[in-house]
């Protein structure tokens, strides 16, 4: 969007639920914030089955380093002889090599102007600031939050609470 501008073009920028990948790495939390957020989400659960939701949750994300590691080697071996064809092995590959990029990635250059919509549900995993870190490139950056987590805001109710924004936004006059 940057370039973009600095070639005279207008850009409206639209970023759903991202953060910025500069940031990211910063604002990875632990253990003891993992349960706290998966505690959260589970608010109107009663005590007990909320407390097996937290501990059922912890276990599923619990995979040892090897193993994790192990399953990427295999996948990336398929990938390359073009053998990886489960749908969710995929996503789960391009997911890894995704988030190896960003990693890497850090953005530059300013926006002028943008739109940032994100989730009322935070983020397991991470501890984002409210404008998940474009602040720093974006001159004015609008935020609006819909009811939604990290994986439901393209649902019916969340795209319900952003096309009024969308279409306001997009509708601005320069």
């Amino acid at each position: 969007a940057s370039r973009l501008q600095r070639e005279g073009i207008e850009v409206q920028l639209v970023l759903f639920d991202s953060s910025n990948p500069a940031i990211s790495a910063d604002t990875r939390h632990g253990i003891f914030r993992r349960i706290e957020v998966a505690w959260s989400r589970y608010k109107s659960d009663a005590l007990l089955p909320r407390c097996a939701k937290v501990v059922r949750r912890m276990a599923t994300r619990r995979v040892s380093d090897r193993q994790y590691q192990e399953k990427i080697r295999h996948f990336s071996m398929a990938w390359s002889a073009g053998t990886l064809s489960e749908l969710e092995d995929r996503a789960f590959f391009l997911n890894e090599r995704h988030q190896q990029l960003l990693a890497h990635y850090a953005p530059s250059g300013r926006v002028i102007d943008a739109l940032l919509i994100k989730s009322s549900e935070p983020t397991e995993g991470v501890d984002l600031p409210p404008d998940y870190g474009w602040g720093a490139l974006i001159d004015r950056l609008q935020v609006v939050t819909v009811p939604a987590t990290h994986f439901t805001v393209f649902e019916p109710t969340a795209i319900d609470a952003m096309v009024p924004v969308l279409q306001s936004y997009l509708s601005r006059d320069y």
